[in-house]
Order: structure tokens, then sequence, then C-alpha cells
């Protein structure tokens, strides 16, 4: 059985590039996922929540530039090329029949296009919903709440002007948007308390400070394109989980005790949970308060968390940027530069449909014998380009039956440092020959 498989891993292989490059991506992004995780295990506890968001954070972003390498190196060193030899077929009065293949390319990039496709399209679709939830939300008009609003806006020196909003279509306080910010509250938060509100406001205006919907969206974008690779998965829940313990800490950085914050967001879980049961299948995209998976870890980390001095936050931020820049450069430095899956069975093109040319009619009523040479170049997909007869004997009468073959040939084409790569100059004579 496993001998069966691996054979079948090594025939898909050897026939599609398409393959080789999704594995090759898969263990290079598993590759710099590790490394990141191993750096977050190793200083989680020196770490505070903003320095191990931006970890994560950066993580996900190293994973977007991969696919960008094979491009950025092709361009540092450019390709040589090779000139192909001249290959000759023999043309015969009965047409020969046309090989069929299994296009794996094909089959395999339709595998990984919808997924992708069907994730890309589930963002969009959260985009509208948002929009259309911020809509049908009434702008709150209690000065009570909108001075608390203002209080807050100014105290964490955001700029941006940000609607406060009542909505029954959410069971918890959320905020989203970038250039005029949303902050959206259930309709029964106008009956909490004055510090719970105040609490609510505080830890939903740091996300919108930190620009944490933007960084959600940038992390759902990276894992679609990477769905395959379930780490990346995990990435992401992480960086949503760190954004939560960043806007807690915010909430005791402004003041507030830790004790009476963990109060409050006890308080407003108990209020919303059944709300919360009762529509927890319509998951918005977009910074949620409460989220019943890790309320218990949010709460025992506010409660323990030691608070460091500001000049210690901005100096340990300073270091891990720093760390996390050079980490980053030499995770792409090897990857870009390492073929993990190894194609060199794959290196120079070869064919993998030739049909050979028919015979005109006239010339074969006339006996008329002669031979065509075509150059065409070879695509990256193994498609042939640019078809042209650069020679021919006697002129003008084999060309078309040439060219119409040409156009049907099917390369693996040639494969440089796992990279799909295109060979122009190739040549084929057809030779007509009334004898064969």
């Amino acid at each position: 059985m496993e001998t069966s498989v691996l054979n079948m891993l090594a025939l898909v292989m050897s026939k599609s590039p398409v393959f080789l490059l999704l594995v090759d991506m898969l263990i290079k992004s598993s590759a710099v996922l590790a490394a990141f995780a191993l750096l977050f295990f190793v200083s989680r506890k020196r770490l505070n929540d903003n320095s191990r968001h931006l970890l994560w954070f950066n993580s996900l972003l190293c994973l977007a530039l991969l696919p960008l390498l094979p491009s950025l190196l092709t361009w540092l060193s450019p390709v040589s090329v090779m000139t192909p030899p001249l290959i000759q077929l023999t043309a015969v009065l009965a047409p020969a029949e046309k090989l069929s293949t299994f296009n794996w390319d094909t089959w395999i990039l339709a595998f990984y296009l919808v997924p992708a496709t069907l994730l890309l399209l589930r963002l969009g679709i959260g985009v509208m919903r948002l929009a259309q939830l911020r809509q049908r939300a009434d702008f709150v008009d209690a000065p009570s709440l909108l001075n608390a609003l203002e209080d807050s806006r100014h105290r964490l020196s955001i700029s941006r002007r940000i609607d406060l909003r009542i909505s029954d279509e959410v069971v918890s306080p959320v905020s989203f948007g970038l250039l005029r910010p949303q902050v959206i509250l259930p309709d029964h938060a106008q009956s909490w308390p004055a510090p719970i509100l105040q609490d609510v406001l505080v830890h939903e205006l740091s996300h919108i400070k930190r620009l944490d919907w933007l960084s959600m969206l940038l992390g759902y974008l990276i894992v679609s394109v990477f769905w395959f690779n379930p780490l990346a998965w995990l990435v992401l829940r992480k960086l949503n989980e760190e954004a939560e313990n960043c806007c807690d800490a915010a909430v005791v950085y402004d003041g507030r005790s830790n004790t009476d914050y963990a109060e409050s967001l006890l308080s407003v879980a108990r209020v919303c949970a059944p709300s919360h049961r009762a529509e927890s299948g319509q998951k918005l995209l977009a910074q949620t308060m409460l989220d019943q998976t890790t309320l218990q870890s949010r709460i025992t980390q506010i409660l323990e968390d030691k608070i460091m001095k500001i000049s210690e936050l901005k100096k340990q931020r300073r270091n891990v940027a720093a760390i996390l820049l050079l980490l980053t450069a030499g995770l792409l430095t090897v990857m870009g530069s390492t073929q993990v899956v190894s194609a060199q069975q794959r290196e120079e093109m070869f064919p993998l449909n030739t049909v050979e040319p028919m015979y005109p009619t006239l010339a074969a009523a006339q006996s008329i014998e002669g031979w065509v040479v075509v150059e065409f170049t070879v695509t990256e997909t193994g498609d042939v380009g640019d078809a042209r007869v650069v020679d021919a004997e006697p002129s003008d009468i084999f060309n078309a039956s040439a060219l119409r073959a040409v156009s049907q040939f099917r390369f693996s084409p040639r494969s440089e440092d796992g990279r799909a790569v295109s060979v122009p100059g190739v040549q084929y004579k057809f030779n007509f020959d009334m004898q064969q």
C-alpha cells in the first residue's frame, strides 16, 4: 500500500511542475511558521501582548513573500538560454494518431484554485455583510455614550472620526473599518453600567488605533493563498487572539484595575451569552470583543500579566522588531536559495505529445517530396509559441502542414532550480518522403 502511494506521488511529481511548486511551498511555509513558533515558545513569558501579536503578524507577512522569491531571484540572476538541437520528424501519407496524455497540471491547479477562490469569495462576502450591517445599525444619540466615546478617543490619541452605533444583529461589541471606523454595540448595551461601557469603548477603540481589522483581513487573505497548510490557520487564530489580549491590556494601561476590568468582561459575557449561543453561526469578519472559546484564558492573562512601564514597552517593541527583521531576512534568503523538492529529473524539456504532419494531398498526387524546418518557443507551461518556418524545400508546399502539426505539440518545460522556464529557438525538421 505504501509503495503504491509513493509510486503515485513520484509519478505526479514527474509529470506536474504545479504539484512540485505546491509541495515546495508547503514545506517552506511550514519551516517559516515553525521558526516563528519556536521563537514564540522560547520567549513568550518575556514578551508582552503587542510583541506577540507583532511576531505572528510578521510570520504571515513572511509567508506572503515566499511566492515572490522565484521571480525576484530570476530578475537578479537572469537565466542563460541554451540552444536546443534540431529534431527531425518524417511525415508519411497516412496520418499518425495523436497521442493523448493526462494533463496533471490542470487537475492539480484546479484542486488548489477551487478552495482558494471560495475562501477569497468568503472574504468578499464578509466585507459586504459588514457594510450592510453598518447601514442597518442605528446611530447612538445618548449624550453619555457619545461623551464617553469622545473622551476615550482623545485619551488614545485617535484622530479619525469614529461612528458609534447600536444594532440588534450583533451579539457582542464589534469594531471594523479604516478611514471611517465603526463601533457597533448590542441593542441592550445602553443599559450597561457606565464603567462597563467605558471599558468596552476603550477596548474597541484600541482595536481601531492598532488597525487590527486591517491585520485580520491581510492575515485571512494570506492564509487563503496558503490554505493547504494547517499551520497557517493556527497562526491566524493566534494572531486574532493576541489582538484581543493587546486591547485587554490597553484597558488596564488606561488606568483600569485589572480585577475590575476582568469583572467587566465577565459581566458583558454573562449578558451576551444567550444571544451568542442563539447566533453562534453568524460569524462576522470584524473585531468581536467576546469569544467564548478564549474568554477564560483572557481573564487569566488579565489577572496574571505583569504591568510594564511605558519605557519598557517601547524598548521591547524596538528589540522585537529588530529580531523579527533579522529572522525574516535570514529565512527568506535561505528559502529563496534552496529548492526543497528536487526536480533534477526534469531539468531539460522533453516532448509529451508530438504530431506527425499530414502529407498534403496535392503533393502526394504529384509525388513531391521535401522538408520544412520550423522554429518555435516552448513556454513555461509546455505550450508552443511564436512558431515560424525558417527554411523549406520546396518553399510553400509543406509549410502549412508543418505549422499545424507544431501547434499541437506539448512539452514538459525546462526546469531550472525548480522553476519552469521558456526555451526559445527550438527547431524541428519535418521530412516529407514518399518512400516511408
